[in-house]
């Protein structure tokens, strides 16, 4: 349950719709009124990570949002040599909802991709909470460090074995799409 007191699954979102009552609803309906959204652009969320730590959970850092604002999803997009089936994405709002944006192991892990440029992630499970307040980014990272078949090559090693420095720093930038 989110903050706004809305149920949500990373998995299932929202839930199933209920078909009786959409049908209900569909022929009492009358007017049309869609809700205005405010989409702005992508911002920079805080300094790039040069450095990612394997099996663990790594803050990757946070970012402020202002106004009065009720959050309809939230976006964020990723640039650097980080590889993606390897690590996962969550965000914590200000309210205290998590939200996995990616999971470790996923689709992206045999392919081996490296490097990504505006990877884009979104969530709507924030839907309805006040969006201001800061925002938390955190890395979810498989153990060890990939190692499949064309697993991500730009990836040094760091002495500890249990890091690695990072070719090409992982930016992040967001955006909230506010429900007006």
């Amino acid at each position: 349950k989110n903050a706004a007191g809305n149920y949500y699954s990373n998995w299932y979102g929202f839930g199933l719709a209920d078909a009786a009552a959409a049908v209900r609803l569909a022929k009492a309906y009358s007017a049309y009124k869609p809700a205005t959204l405010e989409i702005g652009g992508f911002t920079k969320a805080f300094a790039d990570s040069a450095q990612l730590k394997y099996g663990s959970v790594q803050k990757l850092g946070q970012f402020t949002v202002g106004g009065n604002d009720k959050v309809d999803a939230l976006q964020l997009r990723l640039s650097g040599s980080i590889c993606v089936g390897s690590v996962g994405i969550f965000v914590k709002s200000p309210s205290g909802t998590i939200s996995a944006l990616a999971v470790p192991y996923n689709s992206y892990y045999s392919t081996g991709v490296p490097e990504v440029k505006s990877y884009g992630l979104g969530s709507y499970a924030f839907h309805g909470e006040n969006a201001a307040g800061n925002w938390e980014v955190y890395a979810v990272s498989a153990m060890p460090a990939p190692a499949a078949p064309g697993a991500c090559s730009s990836f040094l090693p760091e002495a500890d074995g249990a890091s690695v420095k990072l070719s090409k720093p992982l930016a992040v930038e967001y955006r909230v799409i506010a429900a007006k």
